[in-house]
């Protein structure tokens, strides 16, 4: 733990250097802390999750883990970009999840005295502060310390607006080295060095009270729950073998009692959904059960849909 010598009004000053990867949208600078990066990816396969919030780029399948793939620039606050090729991924992890921040640029590593970084100035833009823990001045530019708790924060990412992304998909997956911490001072760190990516946790590593980690964690958490809802929710309403027992007048229903049965049966959340199968689902949202067979193709599709490994799409069948 690093020793605390002093603390003003402006800075947070230790005795220990700060190790950050550089990354950049636009112009800006950013900088995340080291040791919270598993991965730097070329995102390769992207699913959009419909309806999602704008700062939900979709999912990815990252070596037989859901990922969640966060645009960072939404989360700015920056809705008027286009999406376009050439993205990196920035791999973290978060409450024993994995998450990919979508930036425009990695940059090096960088050490910096931790006494350098200052609290955010009042007159930092208001997008940036809620996301940072402070700044370091440098002679080129301003760089902002990027704070994964604050970014990652349900509430933060579900209060952006709601939009649809494209489905992106690239011929290859691209892996790309991560890059090792420098052993040199702030006055080197343009002399960076790249060591092999650290490999991603495995299911287990990140334990639940149980000693394994939830399906619902699996797949991504709330976010991979509503994706999969929101796509089996439109594949039901366009299907005429359901025009009886589904329409838009109780659709949202259906998706409410749907969000509840998954969050209870893969391990999320207590949740008052009084069900464990799809029957009961569709009984609670006054739907009929006749058809159940095509709903639970549609759910399998969905999940599919979302590159969910064959085995984890059985997994969670089997728990329905």
């Amino acid at each position: 733990m690093s020793e605390l010598i002093a603390t003003d009004g402006s800075q947070v000053v230790t005795s220990a250097e700060e190790q950050l990867v550089t990354l950049t949208i636009d112009d800006q600078v950013f900088g995340i802390p080291i040791l919270a990066v598993q991965d730097i990816v070329e995102p390769f396969q992207i699913t959009p999750v419909p309806l999602a919030p704008s700062a939900v780029a979709g999912v990815m399948n990252l070596r037989g883990r859901i990922v969640n793939v966060i645009d960072l620039r939404h989360c700015l606050g920056d809705l008027s970009y286009d999406e376009k090729e050439g993205q990196m991924g920035v791999t973290v992890e978060y409450q024993h999840d994995l998450y990919t921040l979508l930036v425009d640029k990695i940059g090096d590593v960088i050490a910096v005295e931790q006494k350098l970084i200052e609290n955010p100035p009042a007159t930092l833009r208001e997008s940036l502060r809620k996301l940072c823990h402070g700044i370091i001045r440098r002679k080129e530019n301003l760089l902002v310390v990027l704070d994964v708790e604050k970014i990652l924060d349900q509430e933060s990412i579900f209060n952006t607006p709601t939009t649809t992304r494209r489905r992106r998909r690239a011929d290859t997956p691209k892996q790309i080295k991560k890059p090792e911490a420098p052993k040199t001072d702030a006055s080197d760190e343009d002399e960076t060095q790249e060591t092999e990516a650290a490999p991603a946790p495995t299911e287990n590593s990140s334990a639940s009270s149980s000693g394994e980690r939830s399906i619902f964690d699996r797949i991504g958490g709330e976010i991979g729950v509503h994706g999969a809802t929101s796509l089996l929710s439109s594949r039901m309403l366009e299907d005429p073998q359901l025009s009886g027992a589904v329409s838009a007048d109780n659709m949202d229903a259906i998706i409410s009692a749907f969000v509840g049965l998954l969050t209870k049966q893969l391990g999320g959340p207590d949740t008052s959904f009084p069900g464990s199968t799809v029957e009961d689902a569709l009984s609670s949202a006054g739907a009929s059960g006749d058809n159940l067979s095509v709903v639970v193709h549609h759910l399998r599709s969905a999940l599919e849909v979302m590159e969910m490994p064959s085995e984890l799409v059985e997994e969670i069948l089997a728990t329905l």
